[in-house]
């Protein structure tokens, strides 16, 4: 690897480092339960989607 620049070398170093950063995200916040929140809006959308579905 001693032909390699510096901008290169830092470059895979980061990309190595991100990735693994990203599995041990993945790892931990994997299927967690974070309280699902309704949007707002939701039951407005519902009723003019049923209108507009009735209207068909």
């Amino acid at each position: 690897m001693d032909n390699f620049d510096f901008g290169v070398r830092l470059s895979l170093y980061l990309s190595v480092a991100s990735l693994i950063l990203c599995i041990v995200y993945g790892l931990f916040y994997w299927n967690r339960n974070v309280g699902e929140k309704e949007i707002k809006g939701t039951k407005q959308w519902e009723k003019d989607e049923q209108k507009i579905n009735e209207e068909l």
